[in-house]
């Protein structure tokens, strides 16, 4: 869509009268809309020509990166099985602290028997 010649045209005013805050040709201020990325993505966009570079496809055949390779798998099964171990002792632990759990449970409810037994027995005697 093409605009008008008279909206395309700034007017031409003297430098005392510009607001150079306001001004169409003044820089961006800091706090702008768009930032320096989208900016330099619209410039990108703008050019005719661009630079692509070229596809390399690279094989695995260096024997430093099958070491490397071997290496990581080897650190990852280490992991794995810290991780399996680590899992079975919680797992262990876990049904160690609801066996303390349930004790405690059972020697509270106990407790509170036995102090009512002594209650109903102070009463007892006390009449």
């Amino acid at each position: 869509m093409i605009a008008d010649a008279d909206e395309q045209t700034l007017p031409i005013t003297s430098p005392k009268d510009v607001d150079v805050a306001t001004s169409a040709t003044a820089e961006p201020k800091l706090d702008s809309s768009r930032t320096q990325v989208e900016t330099d993505g619209l410039a990108h966009k703008n050019k005719t020509t661009t630079w692509e570079p070229e596809e390399k496809e690279e094989t695995a055949s260096d024997p430093l990166l099958h070491e490397e390779l071997a290496k990581m798998q080897k650190g990852v099964e280490e992991w794995k099985m810290a991780y399996e171990e680590q899992s079975k002792k919680v797992e262990a632990e876990k049904s160690w602290l609801y066996e303390i759990h349930i004790a405690y449970v059972n020697s509270q409810a106990k407790l509170k028997e036995r102090q009512r037994e002594g209650e109903r027995r102070k009463n007892e005697y006390m009449a």
